[in-house]
């Protein structure tokens, strides 16, 4: 009700703000999601302005999605200054292919615009006027499902301290509609959130894969062991339903490992060894 009212309000504006042309104008309808084997409505509105003049109106459909629409009322006066509401009512085939549709409605008024000091549609016949708004739909399986699942994530084993950590998502579409997501990695240590880094938005059509890219500063971040958690959330087109997964967590270690420092001295420890025990077998000979 809300989203008609700011339509209307839109459209009287530009009714009332223009001072002698004609403001003849209709809303366009965006079904979205429609399932097959179910009938939606939308109301688009028409306005005529206190500009333009006492008409009669024939409304049509046209374009892909013509056939499967009807107008109610398809036909009606509509004197100057006044609005009207027409209901588009879809009704989808069970057996509709899947995809988007597209097409117009357009409000045809019959009576020809009058010349100066002549009527409408009389002898002094001027231009017939018409107003045109665009019609969407996208045909999905019925009980339509939004997911996306990460099957992967890439990033190097440790980060050096205050640069940029790189993250590598693979996601794929796993629903039975195409559908966007949107992406976050939040990061942890010990079970305590560090912070939260807002990623990317990304459309995924059905069954698509994609690599999607999340980038951490590390800048401020103390040196230790954190564990990443990525997840994505679907984006609602229409009436499917939507989900949300999170990869598991991946570790991510920011600075040198601490195994790194000993392994160090075990090998300065050896290469210690074998030179003293090089100079004893020189000693020896001598």
């Amino acid at each position: 009700m809300r989203k008609m009212v700011v339509i209307v309000c839109i459209l009287m504006a530009l009714v009332f703000t223009t001072s002698d042309a004609s403001a003849l104008g209709i809303s366009s309808a965006n079904f979205g999601d429609v399932e097959q084997g179910r009938t939606y409505n939308q109301t688009v509105t028409l306005v005529n302005s206190q500009n333009d003049f006492d008409n009669h109106f024939v409304v049509e459909v046209d374009g892909a999605i013509k056939g499967w629409i009807k107008v109610s009322p398809a036909e009606f006066d509509l004197a100057k200054g006044n609005i009207k509401q027409i209901t588009l009512s879809l009704e989808i085939p069970k057996d509709a292919s899947l995809g988007e549709l597209k097409g117009t409605v357009t409000a045809i008024g019959k009576k020809s615009v009058p010349t100066a000091g002549g009527a409408s549609g009389g002898a002094n016949v001027g231009y017939a006027v018409a107003t045109k708004g665009n019609i969407y739909a996208n045909v999905v399986k019925p009980g339509a499902v939004a997911s996306v699942e990460i099957t992967g994530v890439e990033i190097p084993s440790t980060v050096p301290v205050g640069s940029v950590a790189r993250f590598t998502a693979t996601v794929k579409n796993i629903g039975n509609v195409a559908t966007s997501a949107s992406f976050k990695l939040d990061i942890k240590t010990e079970g305590k959130d560090v912070v939260t880094v807002p990623g990317t938005t990304a459309d995924f059509a059905l069954g698509e894969e994609k690599t999607i890219k999340l980038l951490w500063d590390t800048q401020g971040i103390a040196e230790g062991k954190y564990d990443a958690y990525i997840e994505a959330t679907t984006i609602a087109k229409g009436s499917e339903k939507t989900s949300s997964t999170t990869y598991k967590p991946v570790p991510v270690i920011i600075g040198e490992e601490k195994g790194n420092s000993s392994n160090t001295l075990i090998a300065g420890a050896g290469i210690a060894v074998l030179i003293i025990a090089l100079a004893i077998v020189i000693r020896r000979r001598k």
